[in-house]
């Protein structure tokens, strides 16, 4: 996926962009989240409707000298770092488990000629496309990568319990959990082969989950739907569609009719998490497509409004700050949904999207978004390119 650099303008409704400098510190933090699109994060699926809590605090490592050997060691580093997206039931595109030794002797399904250990081997040390990726800020660190490296290079044997559910050796005490809106402690180390370390701390305190901005007057919701027609409930077939990797686009004319309305919240709405990798969601004061219809060209046309990714939580406006909304007759907003279902699941019907609430009643700074550059901009982590074109 292409996309050209964005950055946030903020300006007061009353004096348009004097004072921009300020309104942009004081506010851009709001936007960040919904530019960056990221890939599975240790913290999925929260559904707080605002404020942010504290991340739960890393488990220690337990190498210890009991009987759990090398495997139960890394099987520790894959329930600290990898179980929420290749859980029992993997989530967010993830194509298999990394549970149990046997998930890790299967053939992997991106490439059927290697096991999944030989992938991971891989896949730890690739600067360019990383596991755990680097959005998540959960590179494994050397101690962790060393332990994954020594069982693979051991031969990925299985140690006596290929289950770790013996009770040799203790677990490391669990983290000091943090205070409100702030990071657990982490885990402390455990002992003997059982002692994968402590769980990490609680992360801090939330506020009340469902809580919108008080001055909402209007919420709307724009979900994938199967059926280019307005109204549309029926589920899109992801499973239907001929490849396993896709971006499909929604249309729809923009809900507020010709009113000119701030945005002040966007919660993201999961349906099939089996599937769903990513959205971002456009808007245009001019048609790109017409309501309700299901594909076609120029979903990426218009402004970036807001985005999410596994990690991603609701974006919450400053309470001085609304988003400019697209306005105007030809009005469009565009939900654009990675699919990935390298699962290959028969049953994968969607209807995910995005919750989002207006105000005609704007307050005193507006923050829009806006795209710089070429879209041929494409460089790669860790790698150097030429770019030529405006």
């Amino acid at each position: 996926m292409k996309r050209a650099p964005a950055f946030v303008e903020l300006w007061p409704v009353a004096s348009r962009r004097s004072s921009w400098g300020r309104a942009c510190c004081v506010a851009s933090w709001a936007l960040i989240a919904a530019i960056w699109v990221a890939g599975c994060a240790a913290n999925s699926m929260q559904t707080e409707r605002s404020g942010t809590g504290g991340a739960t605090g890393i488990g220690g490592q337990g190498p210890g000298t009991g009987d759990g050997g090398d495997w139960c060691r890394a099987r520790g580093v894959f329930q600290d770092n990898c179980v929420e997206c290749h859980g029992t039931r993997p989530l967010y595109g993830a194509p298999m488990s990394l549970v149990t030794f046997d998930d890790l002797h299967a053939r992997s399904v991106t490439n059927p000629s290697k096991y999944v250990y030989e992938m991971i081997a891989q896949r730890i040390h690739d600067d360019q496309k990383p596991m755990p990726p680097p959005s998540t800020n959960d590179r494994l660190t050397s101690s962790e990568a060393g332990i994954v490296d020594a069982w693979i290079g051991a031969g990925a044997p299985a140690s006596s319990d290929p289950s770790c559910s013996f009770t040799s050796g203790a677990g490391g005490a669990t983290g000091a959990a943090g205070s409100a809106d702030s990071t657990g402690s982490s885990g402390t180390t455990g002992s003997g082969g059982a002692g994968l370390g402590g769980a990490g701390g609680a992360g801090g305190s939330m506020p009340p989950v469902g809580a919108w901005p008080a001055d909402c007057q209007q919420r709307y919701k724009l979900l994938a739907h199967g059926k280019s027609q307005p109204g549309d409930t029926t589920k899109f077939n992801v499973s239907g569609a001929p490849t396993k990797q896709f971006y499909q686009c929604f249309f729809f004319k923009v809900p507020y009719a010709t009113d000119v309305v701030q945005a002040l919240q966007f919660s993201p709405i999961i349906d099939d998490a089996r599937v769903v990798h990513h959205w971002i969601l456009y808007g245009s004061d001019t048609s790109n497509g017409t309501d309700g219809q299901v594909g076609g060209l120029g979903c990426s046309n218009g402004a970036f409004i807001a985005g999410w990714a596994p990690g991603g939580k609701p974006t919450n406006l400053p309470p001085d700050v609304g988003l400019q909304m697209p306005k105007g007759a030809g009005a469009t907003l565009a939900l654009e949904i990675h699919y990935n279902n390298l699962a290959s699941y028969t049953d994968a019907l969607d209807a995910s999207g995005v919750e989002f609430c207006t105000t005609k009643t704007f307050r005193p700074n507006t923050a829009a978004v806006h795209w710089l550059g070429s879209q041929s901009i494409l460089v790669l982590p860790h790698s150097t390119k030429d770019v030529v074109g405006t």
